[in-house]
């Protein structure tokens, strides 16, 4: 029994932890990829204003200082011209200048626009490259939570399995030992009997010659054995009540309201597979078990009934879970193959009935799959062969 909790505390362990792995993901690379394409969306359409240009401002400031100082030589050159005289005519020239050299400073605007038009396709480009690069590594990142959520899985089911195996064998173990026990109780029940045959025919021999003390005594000791085999026997008996009541509590396990609930839900009887029911197929692709069993298994996997729930219906349609009438993994190989769809984000989609028949009739003709896992593969997904 410790052997049995050792492994069901380690399947326990690892439940949780597949549980934790396996439940929303939330990857490292979703707040850097909706901040690249906000960023790309916010700022398309190039639109180009002087005024925000700073490159462009920077160089009419330069522009200003660079014509100032012209019209100051030419201010310079003029008055000396005029041998100081009339200074206000040198003002006149160095404001010609000035105004001539400062309607040139608009021509530079077509090679500052380019320039920005060149930052702003470099800036979209590194947007647009940075939430590829996001996302490929996003894609990676969630391919790595997935194998690591199924490994978890797997070891679960591996735990589990060895659990069952285990358990299966100290059931053997104990029933082993019930009978070693049954026999050894049958022989000290011989023996008792052998001793009580034995004092009755001493008894019997020394009658004649006994006093009434000794053959009192001889009746208290034979009454003696009589109370100490009734008391084992009676201990014999409650021990197999109790077995009885254990192994009467194992069948019932698993039998609950919502058990039978989920097993009426499932509307069809043997009587719906036989020649004039409503689910009748000549070929016996179909049949009560099969489509039973895969509505257990659907309703195990969709969470409606725990596994003790799943063993008692399987019991129901005759199919235990550690001796299935047939192995079903070939179906489930197939549906996950070329049937099931699952997304980056985990939701699973299957094939439409048109789809799905034309691939099932395809692979039972090439023989990968037998009508068995036909007809399983059909109930699990509802559909009607």
């Amino acid at each position: 029994m410790g052997k049995d909790m050792k492994y069901l505390d380690v399947a326990e362990d690892n439940a949780a932890k597949a549980a934790t792995e396996s439940g929303t993901y939330s990857g490292s690379y979703g707040d850097k990829i909706d901040t690249a394409i906000n960023s790309w969306l916010s700022n398309r359409g190039f639109d180009y204003n002087t005024s925000n240009d700073k490159d462009y401002q920077k160089y009419v400031e330069q522009y200003k200082d660079n014509t100032q100082t012209g019209a100051q030589l030419s201010r310079q050159t003029a008055a000396q011209l005029a041998n100081g005289y009339e200074p206000s005519y040198a003002d006149i020239v160095a404001g010609e200048v000035a105004n001539k050299q400062m309607e040139n400073v608009s021509d530079a605007v077509p090679t500052y626009k380019q320039m920005a038009q060149l930052d702003y396709n470099a800036e979209q480009n590194r947007l647009a490259n940075a939430g590829n690069i996001y996302s490929q590594l996003d894609s990676t990142e969630y391919s790595r939570n997935r194998d690591l959520t199924q490994d978890y899985k797997n070891q679960l089911n591996t735990l589990y399995n060895r659990y069952v195996a285990d358990r299966q064998s100290n059931l053997q173990l104990n029933e082993l030992n019930n009978n070693i026990y049954e026999t050894k109780l049958n022989a000290e029940q011989n023996r008792i009997e052998d001793e009580r045959n034995a004092e009755n025919s001493r008894y019997i021999y020394n009658t004649q010659s006994a006093d009434s003390k000794a053959q009192i005594a001889q009746a208290e000791e034979e009454n003696d054995r009589k109370i100490q085999y009734n008391k084992s026997q009676d201990a014999y008996n409650n021990w197999l009540a109790r077995v009885s009541e254990m192994q009467k509590a194992d069948e019932n396990k698993g039998k609950t309201r919502n058990a039978e609930a989920v097993f009426a839900a499932m509307g069809v009887t043997e009587n719906d597979f036989k020649e004039d029911g409503d689910k009748y197929d000549e070929k016996g692709i179909n049949n009560y078990v099969t489509y039973s069993k895969a509505y257990i298994d659907g309703a195990l996997e969709a969470g409606r009934i725990n596994s003790d729930e799943r063993d008692y219906l399987y019991n129901k349609i005759g199919v235990t879970s550690d001796d299935e009438k047939y192995n079903n993994g070939i179906a489930e190989s197939f549906i996950n193959a070329y049937l099931k769809k699952e997304d980056k984000n985990g939701n699973v989609s299957y094939a439409n009935e048109a789809f799905t028949k034309k691939q099932l009739e395809i692979g039972f003709d090439k023989g990968h799959i037998s009508k068995d896992d036909v007809a399983y593969i059909a109930a699990k997904l509802g559909i009607n062969i």
